[in-house]
């Protein structure tokens, strides 16, 4: 039997998947929790084989829940689940620890294959995902700033604060530092300062 957590801030998916996953032989959910703080302080007592996280949710992120929960029980299988595809947070997810990615778009029988998969060893994820994991492998120059790091920096360059930023961009402030630590790291520099002149003289703003 694979035993399953959910974390997600919506009721309805939180619910819909719950009932999709007690409808399937071999699979059961243990229990689904409405955000990142509930799940880091029961998940490792109830010991999931699988949990799908949401990559989005107020307060603690799913990247930054994915991240302690690892910490915690290494052995956790992680499933980031979003509406998104973008490449930025497919490679946070990774980095976090999770071991799949799939968008909300996914059919039920793609959730449960993955699920199968990812208790199996293997590294599910939506068709569109991996195309844009090659395209960023295949795509010279892999450290230019991504879209959306770009858009941070642009924002950061107007003077708006990280709060301000996540709200334009409608992403949660732990994603934009995440973005930051990357513009920082592939333009080798230490503060928003450095990276705002850095990219004007490169042309990226």
């Amino acid at each position: 039997m694979i035993t399953v957590a959910v974390v997600d801030d919506q009721k309805a998916v939180r619910e819909g998947l719950q009932t999709m996953i007690n409808h399937n032989r071999g699979i059961t959910c243990l229990a689904s929790f409405a955000n990142g703080q509930h799940a880091l302080e029961e998940i490792p007592k109830l010991k999931p084989d699988v949990l799908l996280l949401d990559i989005e949710m107020p307060g603690i992120s799913g990247i930054e829940c994915a991240r302690q929960l690892k910490q915690l029980q290494p052995n956790l299988s992680i499933i980031m689940l979003t509406i998104h595809d973008d490449l930025d947070r497919i490679q946070a997810a990774f980095q976090a620890g999770a071991y799949g990615f799939l968008t909300k778009s996914s059919f039920p029988s793609q959730i449960i294959k993955a699920i199968e998969d990812v208790h199996q060893g293997g590294a599910p994820m939506n068709p569109q995902v991996a195309r844009r994991l090659v395209q960023s492998l295949e795509r010279p120059g892999n450290q230019d700033l991504s879209s959306r790091e770009q858009q941070i920096l642009k924002r950061a360059s107007e003077g708006l604060s990280n709060q301000a930023t996540a709200r334009d961009l409608h992403i949660s402030p732990n994603t934009v530092r995440f973005h930051l630590k990357n513009i920082y790291r592939k333009l080798e520099v230490h503060s928003k300062v450095e990276a705002i002149q850095k990219a004007i003289r490169r042309g990226i703003l």
